[in-house]
């Protein structure tokens, strides 16, 4: 890569190649590297590449460096919409502190300051589970009720990061498309498949079909050879136009693909957001200074809180419904990232 960006970026990475080091090596060098050149835009979508809330190949690697090998599993919530970007953050960005464990060394954590906004106490894999259940358990905290005006409204913009294609938010009728569109499947891929009529069984498929091309749209063509939604092209002779027109409409699932890899989450104030795969009760989320979304942390090393309140690894980029404008207010802290 470094034989095909520009002398001036060569020059200020200040990295020279070398095949007789590890590849975790070069990772967290050239992560360094660019955390220190970068301007604070891009500081943020790299890290968003990072963390310990999707599967890493290298667990060695400190968590605030990217682990390249591992590709990309979730959607990226940062990008979602360019004509009205997130501003989690409300306060200008800071920079970034390199903390080496040795003298001259490469750097082992770094320190960012930000706010903290709350701590996760729900979480539930919707990919796996009806939405209605999300639903229910969301309604049923406490806090989530008083949070927002509209609860069930709430729920369904948090599942959208409240975007559509043209921004946000997203409009009542998109909203209202996506809620009937979600909720039909639901009942189709939870009922009991000898329940269902053959056009029943159609529709399902052809939801699916949409549904996973919608949340990874990079890899569609992969799953178009899924076993159900094979065995439709197949019966039509491989025409996948005849599918999609006949019982669904496309435009109604297609921005559905921020769940994608996430887990749909309440927090102790009554917060709804979506959150990386791999995150656990209990995790802290903050909002970093000039981040354009929050983020979760972990306390420690991810099993105790016995190593300081503030060194964390970092999980991931979240969406927080109600927190993606600049509305927190908190006290400003440093978190020490390893």
């Amino acid at each position: 890569m470094l034989g095909i960006i520009s002398d001036h970026d060569r020059r200020s990475l200040d990295i020279t190649p070398t095949y007789t080091i590890s590849k975790e090596v070069v990772f967290q060098q050239t992560a360094w590297r660019l955390l220190a050149c970068c301007n604070s835009r891009d500081r943020f979508r790299l890290l968003r590449f990072a963390g310990v809330g999707k599967s890493r190949n290298l667990d060695s690697l400190p968590s605030w460096v990217p682990d390249w090998t591992a590709g990309l599993q979730e959607f990226v919530i940062e990008s979602r919409s360019t004509s009205s970007p997130f501003r989690a953050s409300s306060r200008p960005p800071q920079p970034v502190t390199f903390i080496c464990s040795h003298p001259g060394g490469i750097p082992s954590a770094i320190q960012i300051s930000g706010m903290f906004l709350d701590e996760i106490v729900f979480l539930q894999d919707i990919s796996r589970s009806p939405l209605s259940d999300a639903l229910r358990r969301a309604s049923s905290h406490p806090s989530t009720t008083t949070k927002y005006r509209s609860l069930e409204d709430a729920f369904w913009r948090t599942l959208l990061t409240d975007c559509a294609t043209r921004g946000r938010p997203a409009s009542s009728s998109k909203i209202a498309d996506y809620k009937a569109t979600m909720t039909r499947y639901d009942h189709l891929r939870f009922k009991d498949e000898s329940s269902l009529s053959e056009s029943e069984l159609h529709e399902r498929t052809v939801l699916h079909g949409l549904i996973t091309m919608a949340r990874s749209q990079d890899r569609m063509y992969s799953h178009l050879l899924t076993e159900d939604l094979g065995k439709g092209l197949q019966d039509r002779g491989g025409d996948i136009c005849s599918m999609f027109s006949e019982s669904a409409d496309a435009s109604k699932v297609q921005i559905t693909e921020p769940s994608a890899g996430r887990q749909f989450c309440v927090t102790m104030t009554g917060y709804m957001g979506l959150v990386p795969r791999l995150s656990k009760e209990g995790d802290a989320v903050v909002v970093f200074d000039g981040a354009r979304t929050p983020h979760v942390l972990r306390s420690g090393n991810g099993e105790n809180e016995g190593e300081g309140r503030n060194e964390f690894q970092l999980v991931g980029e979240c969406y927080i419904h109600g927190a993606m404008d600049g509305q927190v207010i908190a006290a400003v802290e440093n978190f020490t990232i390893v």
